[in-house]
């Protein structure tokens, strides 16, 4: 009916449209930090398998991740950058923990995408072949 809101469930009204799908998009280390102040109703996966399986599952991801670049790029300067983004990645997951700072994955983490874009520069820069 016009004008009225459409009745909506408990999570729903304290989150808005989040749910634990959407959320996991943000990261692993996001998810780990906010674990002690996500509501159970979430069902993060930190929450579902524990934070040292979250862990592992994300070096699994990684692996994979650089696995399928490692078959598709045949250019050692595109590999280079991928392998240091991994490692990097991988010791930002290692450290993450329910107690770190907020910088941590606001900033770090975060920052990601553009450190991959800097490597990438310097490498087409370093490698000219």
């Amino acid at each position: 009916e016009g004008g009225e809101k459409e009745d909506k469930g408990e999570d729903e009204e304290e989150y808005g449209d989040e749910t634990a799908g959407g959320r996991e998009t943000e990261g692993l280390p996001f998810e780990i930090r906010d674990l002690t102040y996500d509501s159970k109703e979430l069902r993060t996966l930190p929450q579902l398998i524990g934070v040292e399986k979250t862990k592992a599952l994300g070096y699994v991801l990684l692996m994979l991740f650089f696995l399928l670049e490692f078959t598709i790029t045949s250019e050692v300067k595109n590999l280079i950058p991928t392998f240091m983004i991994t490692l990097l990645t991988g010791m930002l997951i290692y450290f993450s923990s329910k107690k770190q700072s907020d910088y941590y994955a606001s900033f770090w983490v975060e920052s990601l995408p553009i450190i991959w874009w800097g490597l990438l520069c310097l490498t087409k820069v370093l490698f000219v072949f």
